[in-house]
């Protein structure tokens, strides 16, 4: 049985969650409900929602799809979920 990598699982979930935080606070800033965001970005309804919930970390593509609804570069939100990690590991915020 393969052995599960546990810091790279803590990682990903902490991404997940800091590019969550992200999405919500720029989806909102644009007025877009998580319905709309998701509409025009041609993605499920419900996966931003995931995606806020820090349940699901994005596909590149997906980072492509929301950074152009959101009108923002994808580095900017990779900046910005940067950012969101160290102020989260900074309030003490990892798990």
């Amino acid at each position: 049985m393969p052995q599960i990598n546990t810091e790279m699982t803590e990682e990903r979930a902490e991404l997940a969650r800091a590019f969550g935080e992200v999405l919500r606070a720029q989806r909102q800033a644009m007025g877009l409900s998580s319905e709309t965001l998701a509409l025009r970005a041609g993605l499920d309804r419900t996966y931003p929602w995931l995606l806020e919930r820090g349940g699901r970390a994005p596909s590149m593509l997906v980072v492509f799809c929301l950074a152009r609804v959101l009108k923002i570069s994808p580095a900017k939100l990779v900046e910005y979920t940067h950012r969101q990690m160290a102020h989260n590991r900074g309030q003490g915020r990892r798990g």
